[in-house]
Parts: C-alpha cells; sequence; structure tokens
C-alpha cells in the first residue's frame, strides 16, 4: 500500500477529508482511543507510523470540525444571496418611490401656482 512511497504521499494528500463515511470515522476514533496510537508512542517505533497516525489524527479532527461547520457555511451563502436578491428588491423599491416623490413634488408646486393665481383673483 505505501509502495512508492511517492504515490503514497500523494494518495494522501488527494485524500477526500471533507467526506469521510461517519462508521469510518467510528472506527478509527476506537483505534484512536488506543493507548499507542499516538505520535510520541509511535515514534519510538517509525517515523513514517509517527507521521502517519498524527496526519490521520488530524484528518480526523478536520472532518469533526468540518461537518460542523459546514452546514453553517451553507447558511450563511444562503443568507448572503438571499440579502443581495433582497437589496435589490429595495433598490428598485427606492426608484420608484423616487419617481412618485418627484411627482408629487410636482403637484405641489402645480398647486402652489394655481393658489397663488386664485389669491390674485380674490385680492
Amino acid at each position: 500500500m505505501m509502495n512508492p512511497p511517492p504515490a503514497f504521499l500523494e494518495y494522501l494528500k488527494k485524500y477526500d477529508k471533507d467526506n469521510i463515511a461517519e462508521w469510518m470515522k467510528v472506527e478509527v476514533k476506537k483505534l484512536m482511543a488506543k493507548d499507542y496510537f499516538n505520535e510520541t508512542k509511535m515514534k519510538a517505533k517509525s517515523v513514517a507510523a509517527a507521521n502517519l497516525c498524527a496526519w490521520v489524527v488530524n484528518v480526523i479532527e478536520y472532518n469533526d470540525i468540518y461537518v460542523k461547520v459546514k452546514p453553517l457555511q451553507e447558511e450563511a451563502e444562503r443568507a448572503e444571496k438571499e440579502a443581495k436578491e433582497k437589496g435589490e428588491e429595495l433598490r428598485i423599491v427606492k426608484e420608484k418611490v423616487a419617481v412618485v416623490v418627484a411627482k408629487v413634488n410636482a403637484l405641489r408646486e402645480q398647486l402652489a401656482e394655481a393658489e397663488d393665481k386664485k389669491q390674485a383673483v380674490v385680492d
């Protein structure tokens, strides 16, 4: 499995850390619970085994965090998309309101002119 080493290292680099089956994590955590499965004790036997042990521990810890964070990231992305959509809707409404306000101001000016003319006639 570990021969040739460069191919094995490439396999480890490309390992899909995001999608580890739950049953696999359960089995690996059983192994991680063993007294001998830590980098220090493994180093006494083999530096390569110690590094591989550290890699396994880190991958499992990464996946545990990723599984918790991924839904939060997806929710944040969804909320950001919704906020963008709502922001665009708000911009459109503000444009429409500006048009209506401009019309109202024009009508007020006309009314003021008409009232001035009326007052002039009354005087």
